[in-house]
């Protein structure tokens, strides 16, 4: 939005006149102005704001703990089964102390038909608009990986994933994949993980691009996917609504979902605030 120049006059008496168009979003080139101490103006971009909150250090980042103020979907520090956005987390997983990353405990899913998480929206939170920048991120722990051409779900959104679900988790096939299922197409970045290792996941789209990461790093080539995400229904950790033997083995912990592109460089040294 251009700006406008200052008029004096009644209706604008501190001799700026200021525009009235509102807008909720906004695109990564778009800036606002501030002054320094020294009464220096500058500007910043929403991009390099974003930048500035992944790459900080204790008050908030990558390289210390994630600050996703409202961005924040849903985020669990897997201490209890209620979410720090108020939704409820229930099904077969259980938290466990046996394994963390941060804190006193994880979410622990032992492999069988049951031993997934469910996480309540009623009100469709997880819906992601096809415009939209999204954040998905976890700290993973395996500790066993599934057979050939098995499948351990990361996080499956939505009810129709032939049109606009969302699941992304890792199989394994031809040296071992992240596979991700998002408006009717499947993805693919190569990863072959070890088990009884954390490692630090995340997706993140940005304008249309699609980024996967392990620990900051990418993987595998970026893809383009502009779709929409529909929420209410199905939002599972850990369990794929497709077969019961798509089971994730292992442990989840600080697991955010953002409607916005984090930028992640690094793995966080502190938990998200």
């Amino acid at each position: 939005m251009p700006l406008v120049k200052a008029s004096k006059g009644q209706d604008s008496p501190s001799g700026i006149s200021l525009p009235t168009e509102i807008r909720t979003s906004a695109n990564d080139a778009d800036y606002v102005f501030m002054i320094d101490a020294s009464g220096a103006p500058y500007k910043i971009t929403k991009a390099n704001f974003l930048a500035g909150l992944s790459s900080g250090t204790t008050s908030g980042g990558t390289s210390g703990g994630t600050n996703l103020n409202s961005s924040l979907i849903f985020g669990s520090h897997f201490e209890s089964l209620i979410d720090v956005k108020g939704h409820t987390i229930a099904g077969g997983a259980v938290i466990s102390g046996d394994q963390k990353y941060f804190g006193s405990s994880s979410l622990y899913c032992d492999g069988s038909a049951a031993s997934y998480a469910t996480v309540s929206d009623p009100n469709s939170d997880f819906s992601i608009a096809d415009s939209e920048n999204f954040t998905f991120a976890s700290f993973l722990h395996f500790i066993a990986l599934p057979s050939a051409y098995g499948f351990a779900p990361f996080l499956q959104i939505g009810s129709n994933l032939g049109t606009n679900g969302f699941r992304v988790g890792w199989d394994n096939e031809t040296g071992g994949l992240i596979q991700l299922f998002l408006g009717g197409t499947d993805f693919y970045f190569p990863w072959a993980p070890s088990i009884n290792t954390w490692y630090y996941f995340s997706l993140e789209r940005n304008n249309g691009s699609v980024i996967c990461k392990i620990d900051g790093s990418q993987i595998g080539n970026s893809i383009n996917k502009a779709s929409a995400i529909v929420g209410g229904s199905n939002i599972l950790i850990g369990g794929a609504s497709a077969a019961t033997s798509q089971r994730m083995r292992g442990y989840f912990d600080e697991l955010i979902f953002s409607r916005s592109y984090l930028a992640i460089t690094s793995k966080p040294t502190q938990a998200f605030s």
